[in-house]
């Protein structure tokens, strides 16, 4: 299960749904999420993560050899 400091969650998508509950319900201001989107862009330029759609494909690939096995 998702952990923060403060709470231990369901899953992940409980844990971001909590925590954009929190943000945007105090106001609208989005400043907060610009750091952590440019993190993720340096990562995707680093080769570091994938995209969502990349991970996708990965996993199909790796499904249909499991499934030739």
């Amino acid at each position: 299960m998702p952990r923060s400091r403060r709470a231990t969650f369901g899953s992940v998508e409980e844990a971001v749904r909590q925590i954009i509950e929190e943000h945007i319900w105090d106001d609208d201001d989005l400043s907060w999420a610009k750091p952590l989107l440019d993190e993720a862009r340096a990562e995707l330029d680093r080769r570091e993560a994938v995209t969502h759609e990349e991970f996708q494909r990965l996993m199909a690939e790796k499904i249909e050899t499991l499934r030739g096995s």
